[in-house]
């Protein structure tokens, strides 16, 4: 149990560094305007050869923490991981299948050379059947992706309200002309050193002078697992 809480502590630690407006249905809108990034599924598949992570969303772009949700667009990233060498190979091929969307190209190594990704704007995600494509050299393979969300675990929306409801206090407070004066970020997270590690909902609210505040929620139990207020 000890670990466990070290563990939650140290993603919140690490993510914190890096309602009066209505809509034509009634709905509150205030806060859900104020998203500037959205990570609202995570699919991943495995192989013997590679580890393929795609997150779903929405993020601002240029993506500033400016206290402010700008130009929000939809945002697909493919992260693949190599479990062992591919000899002469620096680059891969890729075609991702989603229901009836494709998009192909090329991953590139990250920065640290640890992972090859791409980031998709715009992509029309509408679920169904999910999988990518990969080629480098002579090695190519199809990898099914599938949801980590099960149906035992609440959808971001939910989140956002748990973790509106318990911050109110503060929230209110920055609320101005029915207006949020700071960002939201709601994501899908784990632990980036356990990939086989337990998921949570992180939800933060960023003001522009960087201060935040910031939630884990289990999404089986529904119950606030860290909070940290800056």
């Amino acid at each position: 149990m000890k670990k466990k809480l070290i563990l939650l502590v140290s993603i919140l630690a690490v993510l914190s560094v890096f309602l009066v407006g209505c809509d034509k249905t009634g709905k509150d809108t205030t806060i859900t305007d104020a998203v500037s990034e959205l990570r609202q599924d995570v699919l991943i598949g495995n192989s013997d050869n590679f580890s393929v992570k795609l997150c779903i969303g929405k993020k601002e772009d240029p993506y500033i923490a400016d206290g402010k949700a700008e130009n929000v667009q939809n945002n697909l990233e493919i992260t693949v991981i190599l479990k062992k060498e591919i000899k002469d190979v620096d680059e891969f091929q890729y075609k991702l299948t989603v229901g009836e969307n494709t998009s192909e190209g090329v991953l590139k190594a990250n920065l640290f050379g640890d992972a090859y990704n791409i980031s998709l704007k715009n992509f029309n995600y509408t679920g169904g059947n999910s999988s990518l494509f990969i080629k480098g050299g002579e090695t190519e393979e199809t990898i099914e992706l599938k949801s980590v969300l099960t149906e035992n675990m609440i959808k971001y929306e939910e989140a956002l309200k748990i973790a509106s409801d318990d911050l109110k206090t503060y929230i209110d407070q920055l609320i101005v002309d029915k207006k949020l004066q700071a960002e939201v970020h709601i994501k899908l997270i784990n632990s980036a050193s356990n990939v086989n590690s337990k998921y949570y909902w992180y939800v933060v609210f960023i003001k522009a002078d960087g201060k935040n505040m910031a939630v884990l929620i289990d999404p089986e139990t529904k119950e606030i697992a860290v909070k940290k207020i800056s």
